[in-house]
């Protein structure tokens, strides 16, 4: 039975589940994979390169984490204080380790609007 349950951000319709459908198939994979491993891990067992938590200008965001030769995928992630549950509020690509400020800040934007109502926004994540 799975520990974490993951969410995804919808303001109308699936934003995660639509990003994540633009990319090649191993990279989607690799996600859900990597959804499912967590899935079954209690917090103090993430670690990178699957996750990582941010700072800065990004502070209270994490970033779920993958690879696929030269492009890495990046899903911004906050834990909206129910017990072992995250929502995923944005997903970017990124030629290198960093993560831009402005990607946080759509994901800020996300997660405020999602807290106005989070019973709408959000759904939770279909691995398929």
């Amino acid at each position: 039975m799975p520990t974490w349950m993951f969410w995804d951000y919808k303001p109308n319709d699936n934003v995660i589940r639509a990003w994540l459908d633009t990319l090649p198939k191993q990279a989607k994979q690799k996600f859900n994979n990597g959804l499912l491993h967590l899935a079954a891990l209690p917090l103090g067992s993430w670690q990178r390169p699957i996750v990582d938590t941010l700072t800065d200008e990004c502070a209270g965001l994490f970033e779920i984490r993958v690879r696929l030769g030269r492009v890495r995928y990046r899903l911004l992630r906050y834990n909206d204080g129910r017990p072992a549950q995250a929502t995923r509020l944005h997903g970017f690509t990124t030629p290198n380790d960093k993560v831009d400020p402005t990607q946080c800040q759509e994901a800020y934007r996300r997660r405020d609007h999602l807290e106005q109502n989070p019973e709408e926004r959000r759904v939770l994540h279909d691995y398929g």
